[in-house]
């Protein structure tokens, strides 16, 4: 008995997390190709949570309707860049950033040309030396 339930256990396990992988990957291709954009301000450079990887994260916030969200996305740092030297470059300047239309708060922050072409977005001129100080050219 003991025997049974502990392989029907581990199916339900195995079955939730299949579940939860195909979920994300769905909301995700849901995202990228259901999405809208909007401008979004950098509150606050930190180091990344820890589901997260990459070298430092992006915190910001955005508006919708009056309605505001935040959003976090992680980058890998380029070169010799600081944290410090981040927040200073980044922090209270403002980019675009795509949101999905059916779940508002499901957003990226879009500060390089790499991050603009997975919307199919062409960042403005004005942005472009955040772009070429973040991928290092």
């Amino acid at each position: 008995m003991k025997k049974n339930f502990n392989k029907i256990s581990s199916y339900l396990v195995i079955g939730f997390l299949v579940f939860w992988i195909i979920k994300s990957m769905y909301e995700n291709f849901q995202f990228k190709n259901d999405f809208k954009i909007t401008i979004g301000q950098v509150n606050k450079i930190t180091t990344p949570g820890w589901k997260n990887s990459g070298d430092y994260s992006m915190i910001y916030e955005y508006k919708i309707n009056g309605r505001k969200y935040t959003g976090n996305n992680n980058y890998e740092f380029c070169g010799t860049i600081t944290m410090q030297k981040m927040s200073e470059l980044l922090v209270n300047q403002y980019f675009p950033v795509a949101y999905s239309s059916k779940d508002m708060a499901q957003s990226s922050i879009i500060v390089t040309q790499k991050s603009a072409d997975m919307f199919n977005y062409k960042i403005p001129d004005s942005l472009l030396v955040y772009d070429s100080i973040l991928s290092c050219r």
